[in-house]
């Protein structure tokens, strides 16, 4: 079927990483499309997203297509996967995108299942009979539900050069696990130092204005004294004590912008912990896609998930 290029529809892919398209390019000009890409009735593609994008930097205004009716969602999502990691195995990142679809569309299914009180045999086709991260995790090829469940931890909470290792194949999901884990729990035990270290900051500064306070009126009652008196003896008693006041409100000043410094100290420490914190909680920002991860498990180059 010949259709105008520009009417194919793209979705929301997995695939991120579309390797050499020029290097494709060049093969469809001199060979032909030997294979059309997929789409949907709709034109919405299916499968053929590095050959679409080919075809177009040579400048062809239509373009050739196998047309195919999909199911539902979770059929369209497995035609997709079907096709790509045929061609190429998906990286972390790619697998993951894979995964967090596929459970989405497994949940609405399983509850759509759950309110027609439809028994196991009338269930639609895709739909998970056990717990719906085992499907995912068995259907993505991640293994099982601990691991998948790591997996999503570890996208949840590692940096993008973490990723980039898992992508590259340079580290298993396990390994990242335990290393992230540790890595939160040690920025946690940190996070609640500070914060102990600034209560207790806080506290001293509250003391130290509340004997500040006290200090000023003491002070204030031996002025009035001072200035309601006319005997010599007692009015130099009453100004030794104010100078005594005094030097004892100088302190107490000094101690209070010591325990204030120390308070902005530990605001700017919590402070350089939330960024750091939040480094680790981005979800999914800026995640290089890079081959290593392969069909059968997410390293290929070690041999282990």
């Amino acid at each position: 079927m010949l259709v105008d290029i520009d009417r194919i529809r793209l979705a929301d892919r997995i695939r991120r990483d579309y390797g050499d398209v020029a290097e494709l390019a060049a093969d469809i000009a001199e060979n032909g499309l030997i294979q059309p890409p997929l789409v949907t009735p709709e034109l919405l593609l299916i499968a053929g997203e590095r050959r679409l994008r080919a075809c177009k930097s040579l400048g062809w205004k239509k373009i050739e297509v196998r047309v195919m009716p999909v199911r539902d969602a979770v059929h369209l999502l497995r035609l997709e996967v079907s096709e790509n990691e045929n061609r190429k195995d998906f990286t972390f990142s790619e697998r993951m995108r894979w995964a967090a679809r596929l459970e989405a569309a497994l949940r609405q299914v399983a509850a759509g299942n759950s309110a027609a009180n439809l028994p196991g045999a009338q269930r639609p086709a895709g739909a998970p009979v056990g717990r719906v991260e085992e499907a995912v995790a068995q259907q993505a090829g991640i293994g099982g539900r601990d691991k998948y469940r790591q997996a999503k931890y570890i996208v949840s909470h590692a940096p993008p050069e973490l990723i980039r290792s898992l992508d590259e194949g340079q580290i298993s999901v396990n390994a990242a696990y335990q290393k992230l884990r540790a890595e939160v729990q040690r920025l946690q035990r940190c996070n609640a130092q500070l914060e102990a270290l600034e209560s207790a900051a806080s506290d001293q500064i509250d003391g130290m204005e509340q004997k500040l306070h006290r200090l000023e009126e003491s002070n204030a009652q031996l002025r009035r004294a001072l200035g309601s008196t006319a005997d010599t003896a007692l009015r130099r008693q009453v100004l030794e004590l104010q100078s005594l006041s005094e030097r004892t409100r100088e302190e107490a000043a000094r101690h209070a912008l010591e325990a204030r410094e120390k308070g902005r100290q530990l605001s700017a420490a919590r402070r350089r912990y939330r960024d750091m914190a939040l480094r680790y909680a981005t979800l999914q920002q800026t995640l290089s896609a890079q081959p290593g991860v392969g069909a059968q498990g997410l390293c290929a180059r070690c041999g282990t998930l």
